[in-house]
């Protein structure tokens, strides 16, 4: 598996995901430092990063995130990996009812925790995950504003019917 995270704070990537995967050996992190704003635009610098990376799925996740539990990850990366053809995972998106998944912003929840694997109309671009032959068929979008803001929820609107909602919240810490 291969996290990919496109940095623009050297600080906040070191202290937060990177530290949070650093006794991960299983897991592979392609941090992509857009410091000098190398890239165009997030998804630009998400497939290069996932171009590199050597993983059967890859997470894509922002600098900030702080993952507790490293084996719900690889957890969440198996069943990927069981249902590649149906699913696309992610730790928190929205459907007719709302906010779905277990999520939080320092310290304020802003998703319910789920007893199980729940369908979503879109997923939310902290953290959401594909196969890597789904990201070679189709890469994250390149073009402007998507591809900053909105690159998860594009994605998962190109795949529908392939969308779930896992479990599996990253934390900061």
């Amino acid at each position: 598996m291969s996290v990919i995270c496109v940095y623009n704070n050297e600080r906040i990537f070191t202290k937060r995901l990177a530290a949070s995967l650093k006794n991960a050996p299983s897991i592979e992190l392609m941090a992509v430092d857009n410091r000098t704003q190398a890239f165009w635009s997030a998804g630009a610098a998400l497939n290069y990063g996932a171009g590199k990376a050597r993983g059967s799925v890859l997470a894509f996740c922002h600098q900030d995130i702080f993952f507790l539990d490293v084996t719900a990850l690889l957890s969440a990366a198996n069943k990927l990996i069981e249902h590649s053809s149906d699913f696309i995972v992610g730790s928190a998106g929205v459907d007719a009812t709302g906010w779905q998944g277990h999520m939080m912003d320092r310290f304020v929840m802003l998703a319910t925790p789920l007893t199980d694997w729940n369908w979503v109309d879109s997923l939310d671009e902290l953290l959401f995950m594909v196969t890597k032959k789904q990201w070679q068929q189709q890469p994250i979008t390149e073009e402007a504003p998507l591809a900053w803001y909105g690159y998860a929820v594009e994605y998962g609107l190109r795949h529908r019917n392939r969308r779930i909602c896992c479990r599996y919240s990253p934390h900061p810490p």
